[in-house]
């Protein structure tokens, strides 16, 4: 890539983590979008203030090169923004305090990773994968060389076929050995090929591909479609017993969580997981993708919920055979454990803080204090890695236009916390994968608890106007009129929609 002469400090798009560290100590690995000799643009779901300085340490994508400088945030993308523009969010940085040394590496730096860009563009893709005609994609039986594209992109539902595209939201065919796949043109490259999204990998096919690859199968075995059996469980009342597992793990009622009584054995345990674990099928074809994440979302937590119900039924039966000798719990200990939490959760570390209330809450149980603040630092936990999921769900549906898996991990992140903040970016990510109902049903709830909040009227105006509801989106539009009556161009905008309103 050679610099525009035009340009002070001309960009250009490169791969390579960056490590930003704040101020207060905390490294976040984020994507690096672009990058000059005068700044970068960084993607995160969770920017910066603008204002805030911050330490980079730049990496290449062997790890090799490693440079350390200091930046200003200038600008930021935030996820609400983000959805208006069709932009990946993140923050724009500028570089500080280069001194000439620096810049020279800065310059060797740049420069090595546009070409480990250029390199990268111009690499093929592997023998084995192409298009036969408009409608089929034959994909080689190569064990190595399949097992690396399942690794990389199937399992996620995606595929790279190379060789003359069908048009955009075409179906396909994809053939694999004896297999046959179903999959929409979700991408093209002109002159090179095709981005699918499998459509019908179920359990079934899913296990024919595994067998062969991990060589349990001579061949990928060819699955016939069968037709689920009349009178299964309604999906209403699987969500409801989802919501209940979901409840009850929260507060800690396990029992209550599974409807089982505290007289139960442990082969009423057993009994009664295997039976909720045949109820959450995966993949229901009467259920939305987010539906099927948290059902998906329900079985691994119940099956990681089994061992504790068997030790607590354990506990109960040795409880009811020895009368315990009550004792008066260990305030110095508890108190000690309390602030060993306090100081691990100031310096980032929350899981051991978590750790730590869990040894002081065995100590005494019926600490309301502990209680509460173990609730409330689980909350946190479930927020992190919420947002943590949401972040990749935003690069895998911007970049990899891979929407089923960004709407899986959407629904696993709600599934673990419906703070405002979560929501919010669970919306973008619906609406940048096409679920547009669902991402206005999130909007609008957050609406009724928080009517002030400017951005998520803005978000709301948007989709109202993408769908066409023209009444609902005057009526979001004068309610963001009242937090911004200087704002010109939303008067503008409210008058265009106005007039599709014929009012």
């Amino acid at each position: 890539m050679q610099y525009a002469q035009h340009q002070k400090h001309p960009r250009f798009h490169a791969d390579g983590p960056v490590d930003v560290v704040d101020s207060a100590a905390q490294i976040r690995r984020l994507p690096l979008t672009n990058i000059s000799l005068g700044g970068m643009f960084i993607q995160t779901t969770r920017p910066s203030s603008p204002g805030t300085v911050v330490r980079l340490r730049l990496h290449d994508k062997s790890a090799v090169a490693t440079l350390g400088l200091s930046a200003r945030v200038i600008h930021i993308i935030d996820p609400t923004l983000s959805a208006q523009k069709r932009h990946p969010p993140g923050m724009g940085l500028q570089f500080e305090n280069v001194t000439p040394q620096s810049q020279l590496l800065l310059k060797v730096f740049v420069e090595h990773l546009a070409a480990l860009q250029e390199a990268a563009t111009q690499t093929t893709t592997p023998a084995g994968v192409r298009f036969v005609s408009q409608h089929t994609v034959q994909v080689t039986l190569a064990r190595p060389l399949f097992a690396e594209l399942w690794q990389q992109s199937l399992r996620y539902g995606g595929l790279f076929a190379e060789g003359d595209a069908p048009p955009l939201g075409a179906l396909v065919e994809v053939n694999i050995g004896a297999l046959s796949l179903q999959a929409e043109v979700v991408h093209v490259q002109p002159g090179h090929g095709a981005g699918l999204q499998v459509t019908n990998l179920d359990g079934a096919r899913r296990t024919s591909i595994e067998r062969y690859l991990d060589g349990h199968a001579p061949t990928i075995e060819a699955v016939t479609t069968s037709v689920p059996a009349p009178g299964g469980p309604p999906l209403g009342k699987v969500l409801a017993i989802v919501r209940q597992l979901f409840a009850g793990v929260e507060t800690g009622a396990v029992f209550e969580a599974v409807s089982l009584p505290t007289s139960a054995t442990e082969d009423d345990v057993r009994k009664r997981v295997q039976s909720l674990l045949r109820l959450f099928q995966p993949n229901r074809p009467d259920a939305t993708p987010p539906q099927n994440a948290r059902i998906a979302a329900a079985a691994r937590a119940l099956a990681r919920l089994e061992p504790e119900l068997l030790t607590r039924v354990a506990a109960l039966r040795r409880e009811a055979e020895i009368v315990p000798t009550p004792s008066a719990p260990d305030r110095e200990a508890v108190q000690r454990h309390i602030q060993q939490a306090i100081a691990a959760e100031s310096r980032g570390e929350k899981l051991e803080a978590r750790t730590l209330l869990r040894a002081a809450l065995e100590l005494a149980p019926d600490d309301a204090d502990v209680k509460r603040r173990l609730s409330v630092l689980q909350e946190k936990i479930d927020t992190f890695k919420a947002i943590d999921l949401l972040a990749s769900a935003d690069v895998i549906v911007s970049g990899l236009g891979m929407r089923d898996e960004a709407l899986r991990r959407a629904g696993e992140a709600l599934a673990l916390s419906t703070v405002p903040d979560v929501r919010k970016r669970a919306a973008s990510i619906y609406a940048r994968a096409g679920q547009l109902e669902e991402a206005i049903r999130l909007l609008e709830e957050l609406t009724r608890e928080q009517p002030r909040d400017p951005h998520t009227l803005n978000a709301l105006v948007t989709l109202y106007e993408r769908t066409e509801r023209w009444s609902r989106a005057l009526a979001a539009m004068n309610a963001l009129l009242r937090f911004r009556p200087d704002d010109e161009e939303l008067k503008k905008r409210a008058k265009r929609i106005a007039k599709m309103c014929g009012a």
